[in-house]
Order: C-alpha cells, then sequence, then structure tokens
C-alpha cells in the first residue's frame, strides 16, 4: 500500500466484505480523506474510455473526488455542451445509478460516508 500511495497522488481503493465490493477508500496526498461504504448491483460488463463522468443530483461528498466533472458552474456548461458518455444519477443522495451509453451498467447504493478525522460513518 505505501509503495501505491508513493507512485499515485490520487488513489481510490475498493475493500470487500465476502468477496463483495464494500468500501471504497479515497487518498490524496497519501492521506485517506474519505471512506464510503455502500451496497453493490453489478448490472452489467462494459469496456468504458477515459471520457468524463457527470453526476446529477446531490450526494454527501464532492464527485470531483472520483475524477468527476466538479459541480460547478463551469462543470454545468461542460456537461450542456458535450454528449455524455458516463453519467452517475444520484437519487435520495443514496442511491447511485451509473449508465453508460444510456444503458444501465451498476447500481450503488452508500450506507455510509466518513471524512477524514470522523469516528463513525454519517448517514
Amino acid at each position: 500500500m505505501e509503495d501505491l500511495l508513493q507512485e499515485f497522488n490520487h488513489l481510490i481503493m475498493v475493500r470487500e466484505i465476502k468477496g463483495n465490493p464494500a468500501f471504497l477508500d479515497i487518498f490524496i496526498d497519501q492521506r485517506k480523506i474519505l471512506t464510503i461504504r455502500m451496497n453493490v448491483g453489478i448490472i452489467r460488463k462494459e469496456k468504458f474510455d477515459d471520457s468524463p463522468v457527470y453526476f446529477t443530483g446531490d450526494l454527501d461528498f464532492d464527485p470531483l473526488l472520483l475524477g468527476a466533472l466538479p459541480k460547478t458552474k463551469a462543470g454545468e456548461k461542460f456537461a450542456l455542451k458535450y454528449d455524455l458518455r458516463k453519467v452517475v444519477r444520484v437519487k435520495k443522495k443514496r442511491d447511485l445509478e451509473f449508465y453508460f451509453d444510456d444503458k444501465l451498467v451498476l447500481t450503488m447504493k452508500i450506507l455510509g460516508v466518513r471524512h477524514e478525522g470522523d469516528n463513525h460513518f454519517g448517514k
């Protein structure tokens, strides 16, 4: 893990429970800044490109941490101007639907979010 953190400035690690994805740990500058507890339902496998990801709806964290377009006026203008292939629709701040070319590929339910320094998961 130390080698990865020294090699990459921005790292997202998926941890599992009994073989199922359960946590996303987000590291920036060799520090864990956010952990997301989740349940996922894998719908279908898809080969993605490197186009930007756009989140619709509100989250308990900034999607920019995941490399998505920022929730700023500039990010919104970019999203309106281009035909985005990767869109994440957020419902009730906890239910996420991941689309690629308008096809549902993954669903995720966020069970909790823990920011750096918190001792427990917030809901």
